[in-house]
């Protein structure tokens, strides 16, 4: 199971990169990350490493696990560095129902181009 985890999360990198980025090496899209309770250590490495390749700082303030390995508190700040920048708090991931993270839009048209913590 954790070779197709992995194998998962490698494709979601790439597909992630192509989706998202044109050929100039810009995101053209709206971008979306989300912590749930089964976000390991190894995927929180790679989140950052995906979206500092895309010029957005991801930065790990406080992370803990439960005795289940659950993720149970996460404290982020993402720096898009165009202007955009915010910090989240989380110490219920594990009951939580709705969207943990971060987004940028990038669109023109986008009503709201950036948020952190909870959202839809």
């Amino acid at each position: 199971m954790n070779k197709f985890f992995t194998l998962c999360i490698g494709l979601f990198a790439f597909v992630f990169l192509t989706n998202f980025v044109d050929e100039k090496g810009a995101i053209k899209e709206r971008l979306e990350i989300s912590f749930d309770k089964h976000t390991s250590f190894a995927e929180l490495v790679r989140i950052k490493e995906q979206c500092e390749k895309l010029g957005i700082i991801l930065s790990f303030k406080n992370i803990e696990y439960n005795s289940h390995g659950e993720l149970s508190v996460l404290s982020f700040t993402a720096d898009c560095q165009d202007g955009f920048s915010g910090s989240a708090t989380s110490d219920d991931i594990i009951h939580i129902n709705q969207k943990f993270g971060f987004f940028r839009d990038y669109r023109k048209d986008a009503i709201i181009p950036f948020a952190t913590g909870y959202f839809q």
